[in-house]
């Protein structure tokens, strides 16, 4: 029988218990992570309270400072669309429905002769370069026959024609094509609006 003793337990080092710490650390982390990148839908993170809503302020306009007004806005709109005037063609204004603004020479109100806006022989139209962006044509004054130079430059003024009928047509410029030698008007894009009851 021996009477040796047990032998007594070893203590864990420093270092063993460190790298322990250290791995309980690391278990934590990732679950941690874990609960977080997989959120359920629907269950918002917190996020940062809106900012304040804009506030607007009150500017006085006296009424040569009033905004101007789009045509399409005004009463008494009897058509608008897209004219293309190309020389050798007379436009009608008081047209109804045809696609190219044409009734016929004798019907017609505006046309491109020699790189000017004109109005055909016989024409009863008159028209006039308006003063300002979205003129009021019936308020515009200067109406007459005088032939309109328009080039490239013009693009954005506004055009007023009292046509044969006696209705207003606001012309809005937007773009002018010139001929290969870069002086001659090959055609005039305009925007119209044409104003159906006659104004006194």
């Amino acid at each position: 029988m021996s009477n040796a003793l047990p032998a007594p337990p070893q203590r864990r080092s420093t270092t063993g218990r460190a790298l322990m710490a250290v791995a309980r650390l690391g278990v934590v982390a990732a679950v941690t992570f874990f609960v977080m990148t997989n959120r359920p839908a629907g269950q918002p993170a917190e996020s940062a309270p809106p900012p304040p809503a804009p506030t607007q302020s009150a500017t006085a306009t006296t009424p040569d400072q009033a905004a101007p007004v789009d045509p399409e806005a005004r009463s008494g709109v009897r058509r608008s669309g897209r004219l293309v005037m190309v020389p050798g063609e007379t436009y009608s204004l008081d047209s109804k429905d045809d696609p190219q603004w044409q009734q016929g020479r004798a019907r017609g109100d505006i046309e491109l002769l020699h790189g000017y806006l004109a109005l055909p022989f016989g024409s009863k139209a008159k028209i006039v370069l308006a003063d300002r962006e979205w003129p009021d044509c019936a308020q515009q004054q200067g109406y007459g026959t005088a032939r309109i130079a328009l080039s490239d430059r013009d693009t954005g003024r506004f055009l007023c024609v009292r046509t044969r009928d006696g209705r207003f047509a606001e012309l809005h410029l937007t773009r002018v094509d010139l001929r290969p030698n870069g002086v001659e008007v090959a055609a005039y894009h305009f925007d119209v609006t044409v104003y159906d009851s006659p104004e006194p």
